[in-house]
């Protein structure tokens, strides 16, 4: 159903979507060409080059304009896509209920179903957004800088490649892990919401039956399931954070080692160096989020 939603979406809003994607473009030009010219500039300077630095330094500024502007583009198209997005949603989902419940709306359980109703936009915008920041960012920065890398030095590539290998294997791991933990702290929250909101529609009946501390050690029994839940899930997010932070860090020892090493031995000027240092400083945050 999921897929199904975001695929209908597009489909009625093709124009305006296609245009918010096509923003996506400064990624590489922030993670690629901002510091291939970065890499141009310093050893410039250091040669006393000021005409040639002061070219590559007004291209830098126009070229970061253009960065900008881009993303601007792009939080305007963000705020024209979403509220259209998230009301789609909420009335696909609305549709769905009544149309299964039409026959059977006596099983349907209202405390949960408003739950759902209320966080389902919410999700589906998380849903997208970690998605745009994997495929539209870390993939786009990865691929981008595979080709920078390759181009220079076949060996620095392959490197990078294999790297990147072990980071993609390393989140597979991380999904196996923590994936059922999600679940189950998603389905304790929707049971503690949907036991909150059959309290307090039933207020009266509570005050008139004297249930008052019976109420309050039921939710936070609940409450307590659901800290317990969400502990869990930290501690698994935690670990493997840790663990992939270990990971990027030595991902980025190799790979500016090798550079060092190919720069001695007159493979890449100095420009290529600085560039490809800076390329890697920028891998290493987007990896790191």
């Amino acid at each position: 159903m999921i897929s199904k939603i975001f695929i209908d979406f597009f489909k009625q809003h093709l124009g305006i979507t296609i245009i918010y994607l096509l923003t996506m473009v400064y990624i590489p030009l922030n993670s690629i060409a901002m510091p291939h010219f970065y890499g141009k500039l310093i050893p410039n300077l250091n040669k006393k080059s000021f005409d040639n630095a002061i070219k590559i330094l007004v291209i830098l500024i126009v070229l970061w304009s253009v960065i900008q502007a881009i993303k601007i583009l792009g939080s305007y198209m963000h705020s024209k896509v979403f509220p259209k997005f998230m009301g789609f949603v909420r009335t696909t989902i609305i549709n769905k209920i009544i149309s299964h419940y039409k026959n059977n709306y006596q099983d349907l359980e209202i405390g949960d179903t408003i739950t759902k109703i209320i966080k389902a936009p919410w999700l589906f915008e998380d849903i997208f957004d970690s998605g745009e920041d994997f495929i539209f960012r870390n993939i786009i920065v990865v691929l981008s800088s595979f080709v920078y890398l390759f181009m220079y030095n076949k060996i620095l590539g392959l490197i990078y490649l294999v790297c990147i290998i072990v980071v993609i294997l390393n989140s597979y791991n991380y999904i196996n892990k923590c994936h059922e933990f999600v679940k189950k702290t998603e389905t304790i929250y929707d049971k503690t919401h949907e036991e909150i909101e059959d309290t307090l529609s039933n207020l009266l009946s509570v005050y008139t039956s004297q249930k008052i501390g019976f109420e309050n050690n039921r939710l936070n029994t609940y409450n307590k399931k659901v800290y317990k839940s969400e502990q869990n899930l930290q501690y698994c997010n935690n670990k493997h954070r840790l663990i992939y932070a270990g990971i990027c860090i030595v991902i980025f020892i190799v790979l500016n080692y090798y550079a060092i090493h190919i720069y001695k031995t007159k493979q890449v000027k100095l420009n290529t160096l600085v560039a490809i240092i800076i390329i890697n400083y920028s891998l290493l945050n987007s990896l790191m989020g």
